[in-house]
């Protein structure tokens, strides 16, 4: 937002945010109001707007309120992976999206396949994907803090538990590289594009910033990046065009 209200000699008129979902509606709510209150510190002309379905087959193009003068842009953040074992709703959700024609969609989702059906395979990258998280929580909080014991216990320990101690339907974290999204993708007619110049300089400036910089390391898939820790991938931010 701060970016788009400084571009030199262009000056977005209005920037309306949609969130869609299908639970949390207060969290959401309160997520509108921070950023409304932010748009107004920096003088952005800004709206939220928030849609909640109760099942996303009942989801679709209008209920998004578009402007056709509006340029669109689709912004998922770990949303699609929670999906996978639901491949009508997953199906449904991108018709959707490329219906509602966006300039770009934006993804975020973690860089690890943890949905092998070979149980071996499996545990080998929720080892190094897991490992990596843990040793990165060393970096930021104490081993008592409450904090961290919440995100070892209900997130980390949630996820382990389903990947190694569940299959068929109770195996419900499910996550897969970029190479599996990248396959998954084409059938919608997307095509990956890259990150400007500019966008990893504010990436590495951001990650400079912390003292444990130096442990976050930047890499490439194609035209996708994976974000890691001490080399070992965690996050996959990928850019995509509907043909």
């Amino acid at each position: 937002m701060q970016a788009l209200a400084s571009q030199p000699g262009f000056r977005i008129k209005h920037l309306r945010i949609t969130a869609v979902g299908t639970g949390f509606e207060p969290q959401v709510k309160q997520t509108g109001d921070r950023l409304k209150s932010f748009a107004d510190s920096i003088n952005l002309s800004f709206s939220f707007n928030m849609v909640i379905v109760e099942d996303l087959l009942d989801f679709n193009k209008d209920v998004l309120q578009l402007n056709p003068t509006e340029a669109l842009g689709v912004f998922s953040s770990y949303g699609l992976w929670s999906l996978i074992a639901q491949q009508d709703r997953l199906e449904s959700l991108m018709k959707v999206i490329k219906s509602a024609s966006p300039r770009v969609m934006v993804v975020c989702e973690v860089a690890a396949n943890l949905n092998s059906p070979d149980f071996v395979n499996r545990l080998t990258e929720a080892l190094f994907h897991y490992g990596a998280l843990f040793d990165s929580l060393e970096y930021y909080l104490d081993r008592d803090d409450e904090d961290r014991g919440i995100i070892e216990c209900m997130y980390l320990g949630e996820g382990i538990r389903s990947i190694v101690g569940a299959e068929g339907v109770e195996r419900v974290i499910r996550h897969v590289n970029v190479d599996v999204w990248r396959k998954f993708f084409m059938r919608f007619g997307m095509k990956e594009i890259g990150f400007s110049v500019s966008s990893w300089y504010q990436a590495k400036l951001v990650v400079g910033s912390f003292s444990s910089g130096s442990c976050c390391t930047f890499d490439t898939n194609g035209e996708s990046v994976i974000i890691g820790w001490k080399g070992t991938p965690i996050t996959c931010v990928s850019a995509w065009e509907f043909s």
